[in-house]
């Protein structure tokens, strides 16, 4: 998927709504954050936070997201 600067998601692809089952209306704007493992939201965010502040060249983060259908996928987010 893609989360735009200001945090807000806009765009998920094939794969992701294929594979994973995501639909953009559930998820977008702030909502991809509701995808999140709770052990993991703090440290994504955190580090979204600092690459969009400037503190990271790039981002290239592990995580789990939680799907709709109550699965756990680790996905692995870049930025550019």
């Amino acid at each position: 998927y893609w989360v735009n600067p200001a945090g807000r998601l806009d765009y998920i692809n094939g794969a992701m709504r294929r594979d994973l089952g995501l639909r953009l209306e559930a998820v977008a704007g702030d909502g991809w954050k509701t995808l999140l493992h709770p052990d993991d939201r703090e440290r994504v965010l955190d580090r979204w936070r600092a690459f969009t502040a400037g503190g990271d060249e790039a981002l290239v983060l592990d995580y789990r997201i939680c799907l709709p259908d109550g699965r756990v996928r680790t996905v692995q987010g870049r930025t550019v």
